[in-house]
């Protein structure tokens, strides 16, 4: 994280964490994924959020390695990042379970 200030301005919405509790989501901890749900179900203000927070390289490296983001989502995340979609879209999205437990 680029500033542990920024944790406290985290987006805390359940429909973002609607698997865990909010309040419990460690923002460094759990950098990955508080980036995957931002990316994959956030808003423009997430968004802003996430690029004042994180390294565009520490998200980059999400979008290259992620395997929750839809084809839609992932397809876009890459074009942003100008990856090449074919080495983001090789990868089988599927659910990541939040590693905090409620």
């Amino acid at each position: 994280m680029k500033n542990q200030k920024i944790a406290e301005d985290m987006p805390r919405r359940e429909s973002l964490f609607w698997d865990t509790d909010p309040m419990k989501v460690d923002p460094e901890k759990n950098a990955r994924y508080v980036i995957e749900r931002i990316l994959s179900i956030g808003d423009i203000e997430d968004w802003k959020w996430l690029f004042r927070s994180y390294k565009k390289e520490t998200i980059k490296d999400v979008v290259r390695e992620n395997t929750s983001l839809d084809k839609k989502s992932q397809n876009f995340w890459c074009l942003i990042f100008k990856i090449n979609p074919k080495t983001c879209m090789n990868k089988r999205p599927k659910l990541v379970p939040s590693p905090i437990m409620p």
